[in-house]
């Protein structure tokens, strides 16, 4: 980590994909490469209904722009911020969603024959994992609110039975929060997976604002506290961080904690299985309209906790309210 902040002053107001989408926006250089990505021309349609903005920067790999698979420049640049912005070891910019962020990490963990805890109530993605790895899923059942109608997180007493039942498990894996935004207690998990000897994961594709304001609950990287080993898998919106809430956009990244230094290399390998199969995917808009991953942490951090901190205070008085009724 020491090696590659050498290579990089870590400015936070920098947006280094952006940037190099921009500059080569003005290079108006004309692509003859693969036939889907030609900043917009041949489908005036999807050009007038996204805007030249977006499809003007919708191009392929290039050497100005990086390669997502060996990143050398811009995108090790935006991946040096966000392991930076989050505290983290390493972090791994990708594209598909959060659901090949959290089967690269589930992949990471697990081989064939390993047993994982997990709630009933993740998400489809760690399930498929499970089948392309083969291993063995541990079910921890969460309470049900009756009155809401929404699963729970899990207790810590039912992941300390699973853990005491299952103790050759390599992993305990946390949606931090739900769906529904219901959060486990990490802190005393996390303690408890690492006691044990395993990893923990942690499904943070709803928990993006958990690191940027106060009041909140807490991130994985906060609740592995410097010891152990931790993993965790985001997706985050780009553009505009008081839109952060609404995050479902190209771009998730996943990271791990500073104090487990496993080969980056190796890591960066396992994306390979459940991204792109052919050119080198690179995390621009392609059709979407929204920032590239690395595209807008200087909009995310500095500044964050006033923006997050409005959000909360609006939460909280909408509670009150509720209360009140």
């Amino acid at each position: 980590m020491s090696e590659n902040r050498t290579r990089f002053r870590l400015d936070q107001h920098r947006a280094p994909i952006y940037e190099a989408l921009e500059q080569f926006r003005q290079m108006r250089v004309v692509p003859f490469d693969v036939p889907g990505h030609k900043r917009g021309r041949g489908n005036p349609e999807l050009t007038a209904f996204l805007g030249q903005q977006c499809v003007g920067v919708d191009v392929n790999s290039m050497k100005p722009l990086d390669n997502l698979c060996h990143p050398v420049s811009v995108i090790r640049e935006a991946e040096e911020l966000a392991a930076d912005a989050f505290g983290a070891a390493h972090a791994f910019l990708m594209v598909g969603g959060t659901t090949s962020s959290v089967q690269s990490m589930v992949l990471t963990a697990c081989k064939r024959g390993d047993e994982i805890i997990l709630p009933r109530n993740v998400h489809r993605s760690v399930l498929n994992a499970l089948v392309l790895c083969g291993a063995v899923p541990v079910y921890v059942n969460p309470e049900v609110d009756k009155r809401l109608g929404i699963s729970l997180g899990m207790k810590r007493e039912q992941v300390a039975k699973a853990i005491k039942e299952h103790p050759n498990a390599v992993a305990v894996l946390v949606n931090n929060p739900t769906y529904y935004g219901i959060c486990s207690d990490l802190r005393a998990i996390v303690k408890m997976a690492h006691e044990a000897g395993m990893l923990c994961l942690a499904d943070e594709a709803h928990g993006t604002h958990f690191y940027f304001g106060s009041g909140l609950p807490v991130s994985a990287m906060a609740a592995g506290g410097g010891h152990g080993r931790h993993f965790h898998a985001q997706e985050r919106r780009q553009p505009d961080p008081e839109q952060l809430p609404a995050h479902r956009a190209q771009g998730p990244c996943r990271l791990c904690a500073p104090d487990h230094q496993p080969d980056p290399d190796h890591l960066r390998q396992l994306p390979a299985y459940v991204q792109s199969g052919h050119l080198p995917p690179q995390p621009c808009p392609a059709g979407a309209a929204g920032v590239p991953s690395g595209g807008g942490y200087g909009r995310v951090r500095p500044g964050g906790d006033q923006r997050r901190g409005r959000l909360l205070r609006l939460w909280q008085g909408a509670v009150q309210r509720q209360l009140c009724l």
